[in-house]
């Protein structure tokens, strides 16, 4: 079992980082550890991001929506996420997602002051963060580039991408069949023998109101691979 050191070390924000360094943002930051019980929210959807906040054990379910609420996109995350770092700062600082703990979850977090005081202190920090910002500002992009012939199986990989962390699991999508059709632009027959294709493929499996990807990274490959058949054809 990894000791709260080696845990520390393999978080993203502090990646590289020596054991010595770990022992002195312990002593200089006020970190604080807590425990959250099944079921127990941890982030309401549109409470300001004060705080980094890490997944040191257990597993969360994390949930998004559009504004009309017929999209709700539901996904499993667990030990070394971060919650949202990239709302600590600019115009929009509100958690965009419900964070609920999947079963006993312990969080660590500590103040976007102290953060900042960390940034300044040692430039592998920022490397990091930078270089998550960079990964999240460039995702919406490699998913547009997913639209590429407009079919189902591309709108649906460009949600997921967009919308879900790339070590996101138990991916499931509930919207009506109605919705998806309105939302798409599909015809029923495309939409009925995209997601009996994408299932014989083993990726999703889905019902008449809900996808549940079974693989967000081979769904992403066979999305990118059919694009780019059809381009070579």
């Amino acid at each position: 079992m990894a000791t709260m050191y080696e845990t520390i070390m393999s978080l993203p924000l502090f990646k590289g980082i020596s054991r010595q360094q770990v022992s002195t943002f312990l002593e200089k930051t006020h970190v604080q550890f807590i425990n959250y019980n099944p079921g127990e929210r941890i982030v309401s959807v549109g409470d300001a991001c004060t705080h980094i906040r890490y997944i040191i054990s257990g597993e969360v379910g994390v949930t998004s929506n559009n504004y009309s609420g017929n999209l709700v996109i539901e996904e499993k995350r667990s030990t070394g996420t971060v919650l949202a770092p990239e709302y600590l700062f600019g115009m929009d600082r509100s958690y965009p997602f419900d964070v609920v703990a999947a079963g006993n979850v312990s969080v660590m977090q500590f103040s976007k002051e102290q953060y900042l005081a960390l940034l300044q202190s040692d430039s592998i920090y920022m490397i990091n963060y930078l270089n998550y910002l960079s990964y999240h500002s460039q995702r919406p992009i490699n998913a547009i580039k997913l639209m590429g012939d407009g079919s189902f199986e591309s709108q649906l990989a460009l949600w997921v991408m967009s919308l879900t962390d790339a070590r996101s699991q138990s991916i499931r999508i509930k919207c009506t069949r109605d919705n998806l059709l309105q939302m798409t632009h599909v015809k029923l027959d495309e939409l009925l023998t995209s997601l009996a294709e994408m299932k014989s493929q083993q990726l999703i499996d889905f019902t008449d109101d809900e996808i549940n990807i079974q693989s967000r990274h081979m769904l992403l490959d066979y999305v990118t691979n059919k694009l780019e058949q059809n381009i070579d054809n």
